[in-house]
């Protein structure tokens, strides 16, 4: 196929489809994904090398970062902090009886940056404690960091050539939504 060819079926240059309205239900699922789901699994940069992660998280209110809690002596979190890139994926879990192509997935990018305000942290702390009762006993510890994952854009994947870019507008109004 030629590149006027793909050009020509509906995708940019860069193969990826022309945006499509973002419906109800792809609202819905982004907001499930987001809220529902507790595993990130995160990529970052370090030492020109490719790092991942499965990390829990919580989503900021607005969709408009997520939170991760990572020890400095992960490999993951020296690709943290700093306005460092980050990408992830977030995805409904495998089941035997699911088609894997049909698999919910979210897919954000963005920039990292260490969580340093007491007030936020007193906030994400009582929240991360609820949702993540284990994890209590890594609060305290001293290499554990909480870092902002802001978010700059992603695509979510709703099913086999069922994909739409994002951005802010979309993340914030899939957060007034309940999943």
């Amino acid at each position: 196929m030629t590149r006027s060819t793909w050009h020509a079926r509906g995708s940019s240059r860069h193969g990826r489809a022309y945006d499509r309205d973002v419906g109800p239900d792809d609202l819905r699922s982004l907001s499930y994904l987001l809220r529902r789901q507790r595993l990130l699994s995160l990529g970052v940069v370090v030492d020109d090398m490719p790092v991942v992660g499965l990390l829990p998280f919580l989503a900021a209110p607005t969709f408009a970062a997520l939170v991760v809690h990572a020890s400095r002596l992960a490999a993951h979190a020296a690709g943290l902090g700093d306005e460092k890139p980050w990408s992830g994926v977030i995805a409904e879990p495998d089941a035997a009886e699911r088609d894997p192509l049909q698999t919910k997935r979210v897919l954000l990018h963005g920039r990292s940056r260490a969580i340093e305000d007491p007030q936020v942290l007193a906030r994400i702390r009582s929240v991360w404690r609820d949702r993540f009762p284990s994890a209590s006993m890594t609060l305290d510890l001293a290499d554990f960091t909480f870092f902002s994952l802001d978010i700059e854009g992603g695509r979510l994947v709703a099913g086999f050539a069922r994909a739409l870019n994002l951005s802010s507008e979309h993340l914030a109004q899939a957060a007034a939504v309940e999943a």
